[in-house]
């Protein structure tokens, strides 16, 4: 087995980034400059030592640092990574599996199965082998963690839709996405007993051919109107399955706000009889929109004085800004726009950044109430 290495160094972020879940660990800086990586309390390699992109995964900067982890428990598994280098093993030699299944069948047809176990999948209520991790978002969570937290008490799920589309020359094309991924967590701990799917990344953002709204600029992605309410229809559906009884909808993006409306309002008609309501959340999106009236509270004032998430025609603002920043810095280009004198918008100067990360946590536990008491009061209707 030949190994195949690479020079290519693993470098240090630039602008020190916020954890983005408490249980996740953050890439560390060590003194040679390469990068320390650990999960759940475990080091993992970095890819300083030199592994080849052709044959070995490169770990990714940034944000995408749970990539690299994964990248680099697969490829030690596989590839049995030693000292920064990994191997390429040698074909194995082809197994008559014709002759081996028939040896076999006879004592697979033997076996009894259950109704489940036929099915493919363990019993539904084996126990869980091991302690739960602390997260409130499903896709981070077993389906044992799931089955328990729903029997415990979590009745409720969130669904949040964002959107791909173009902010300006600054702001990332996700920037309405994890603006939702730093406030779905606040709203459900503030409301309690709430779930978090999946956030709905692709809604619709305009006209696909001939292109219109959003998709007349690069990197947008947009989703027809009746397939997002598919969408939001069968996310509902499944959540409906597993036992929650209130499903909840916010939305991030103006072009989100009628399709979950009338999804909501559809379903909450058809399952209403069977204790199963879902509720479309305006005020989140609409109630202090922009959070225009509580940054002026904090001493923030944007040129033009007019309530408005464009008003440099970047479709960007301090709260979007403030609150992506609490995720990764980077998602506003700090460091180039620093390095530019650009580190500002609307008048307002956007650094240092850990004081307006500290701006974007407020906005974050601001909106969170907001949207918290509306859901408490929408379920409070169905009683």
């Amino acid at each position: 087995m030949a190994p195949c290495t690479s020079s290519t160094a693993f470098e240090p972020l630039p602008v020190p980034v916020p954890q983005r879940h408490p249980f996740r660990r953050a890439p560390v800086a060590k003194e040679d400059g390469a990068m320390s990586l650990s999960f759940a309390g475990f080091p993992v390699r970095s890819n300083a030592g030199g592994l080849s992109p052709s044959c070995c995964p490169a770990p990714q900067r940034g944000r995408f640092w749970m990539r690299s982890v994964r990248s680099q428990v697969r490829t030690q598994g596989r590839n049995h990574m030693t000292g920064g280098a990994c191997s390429v093993p040698e074909p194995r030699p082809a197994v008559p599996l014709y002759g081996t299944f028939l040896s076999l069948l006879p004592l697979l047809l033997l076996m009894p199965l259950s109704g489940l176990e036929a099915q493919g999948g363990p019993p539904l209520d084996m126990p869980r082998p091991i302690a739960e991790r602390p997260t409130l978002f499903i896709e981070e969570m077993t389906w044992l963690e799931v089955r328990d937290a729903v029997a415990g008490g979590a009745e409720i799920a969130l669904i949040a839709t964002g959107g791909i589309e173009q902010n300006g020359p600054y702001m990332v094309t996700g920037k309405h996405n994890y603006v939702l991924e730093a406030m779905a967590p606040a709203i459900a701990r503030e409301v309690g007993n709430t779930l978090i799917a999946p956030i709905l990344k692709l809604v619709p953002e305009g006209n696909i051919d001939p292109p219109s709204g959003h998709m007349r600029f690069p990197g947008t992605f947009s989703l027809r109107n009746e397939v997002f309410m598919e969408v939001l229809t069968d996310m509902a559906g499944s959540l409906r399955q597993h036992g929650f009884r209130h499903i909840v909808m916010i939305g991030d993006s103006g072009g989100n706000q009628g399709g979950m409306s009338e999804v909501a309002e559809r379903l909450t008609a058809q399952w209403g009889d069977e204790g199963v309501f879902v509720h479309y959340i305006p005020e989140y999106y609409r109630e202090d929109i922009w959070s225009c009236e509580y940054l002026k509270e904090l001493g923030i004032h944007q040129e033009p004085d007019v309530c408005s998430a464009t008003r440099d025609e970047h479709h960007d603002d301090v709260h979007h800004s403030a609150i992506v920043m609490t995720v990764d810095p980077n998602l506003v280009r700090a460091e180039e726009r620093i390095a530019a004198g650009l580190f500002h918008i609307n008048g307002v100067e956007l650094g240092p950044v850990e004081d307006m990360v500290e701006i974007g946590r407020k906005l974050v536990e601001y909106r969170a109430r907001i949207t918290a008491d509306a859901i408490r009061r929408a379920i409070a209707a169905t009683h």
